[in-house]
Parts: structure tokens; sequence; C-alpha cells
């Protein structure tokens, strides 16, 4: 698939944008004519400098998730922004434990697949991935093959980050939606059926071949010992 949008999932700690998503915003950079992002926290437009500065002119801002894990809040939101019709093309996740989470519960959300382990990227008209296999002595290669957003797990360290000197990303506020309850289950709307009343009619016995009557033989349930 033509590449022009990537997402990155920006991951931060207390000192700033991690290592790994610095590279991811580096690197995508090279596949895609657009840089964008998506962050969690109560501090994200604190960031907006650095994710521009790497490359992101927009950043999607889940908000604060109030020491919730960030799975399920993140990829919802994630989901609603590309049924809302503003879909990447590619979208850049840390293999992070995360990161992992949000792949996950995403690639349900959308209903596409996953591609993991990855430490390279190839951009020729399409996107291609390099995965090493049988402890790196042996690189193979993957891509999709059906249009849609494609998500990618990829690994620290696979990429060298480097600065662009863009402006600070535009924060767009993208929190995840509330979740709608459960119906309840009506009890008074369930209709009950009575079993059917056993037949009373008795099974007959075919007699057997050659004639004659069917006869039924029991075997004792007790034996009688003669007396002594």
């Amino acid at each position: 698939m033509a590449i022009e949008k990537v997402w990155v999932l920006a991951e931060t700690t207390e000192a700033g944008l991690t290592a790994t998503t610095l590279e991811l915003l580096t690197e995508a950079r090279t596949v895609g004519s657009t840089v964008e992002a998506v962050a969690w926290g109560a501090e994200t437009a604190d960031h907006a400098a650095a994710l521009g500065e790497y490359g992101a002119t927009t950043v999607y801002d889940v908000g604060d998730l109030g020491g919730a894990l960030p799975g399920v809040p993140v990829a919802s939101a994630i989901a609603a922004l590309v049924a809302a019709g503003n879909a990447p093309d590619a979208l850049l996740i840390p293999a992070s434990y995360d990161g992992r989470d949000v792949a996950g519960r995403l690639s349900v959300k959308l209903d596409r697949p996953v591609l993991t382990n990855i430490t390279g990227l190839v951009a020729d008209g399409e996107l291609s991935t390099q995965h090493p296999v049988f402890g790196g002595t042996l690189v193979v290669t993957a891509r999709f093959t059906s249009p849609g957003v494609g998500i990618y797990v990829i690994r620290a360290k696979s990429f060298a980050s480097d600065p662009s000197g863009g402006a600070p990303a535009a924060v767009v506020a993208a929190p995840a939606p509330t979740p709608v309850p459960p119906t309840q289950r009506a009890s008074s709307s369930a209709t009950w059926r009575s079993a059917p009343a056993r037949s009373s009619t008795r099974r007959q016995l075919s007699p057997p071949v050659g004639g004659g009557s069917a006869r039924r033989t029991t075997t004792p349930s007790s034996k009688r010992w003669p007396s002594s």
C-alpha cells in the first residue's frame, strides 16, 4: 500500500518523550509525507515542541487517564479517529508493554492484523517490514496485502533518532469515547414452554425372525442356595 500519512504512538516519561518514540518519529519522516502522533497524559501539550522538532505536525491528545492503563482508552480513541474518517496509512508503535497492549486491542477494534518484532522498514511504493529470525541469522520481509490501517510494532533501537527542526505540533483533543453500558435483559419478556408430556403408549417388541412371540427374560437379583 502507498504510504502518505504515518502516525506514531508517542510514549512519555517524566523526562519527556521516550527514546523509541524519537526513533519512530525520525523513521516515519522517511516513509511518509505526513507524520502525526498519538499521546496521552496530563502534559501532552508540554511535549508538542519536542514532537514537532522530530517531524510531527499534529498530536492527538487522548487526555489524562487518571492512572488507568492506556490499552483500552488509547485503542478506543484511535479507533474513533479512524471511524471518523481520519485514518493513517501506517501506525508505528513501540514494542513496549503499553505499546503491545494498545496494538492488540486496536487490532480487534479495527479487525486488522498486526506485524510485530520489526527492526526495519522499506518504503518502495509500498511499505515492507524486516523481521530477524533464527537469532538474527536470517531476515524475512513482510507486508500488508489488503487496504486499511497498517499496525506495526517496532523494536527499540531499530532506527537512529534525528531532529528535523520542525515547529511545535498542533494539539488536537481526541479523548476515548465513553463506553456504553450493556443493556439489561428484560426478564418479563421471557417465554416459558413446558416440556411435552410423555406418551403412555408402550413400545412393542418385534417378534423374532421365523415366527413366535417376543419374550422378555429377566435376571434374578439374588441367588437361591439349596438347603442343607
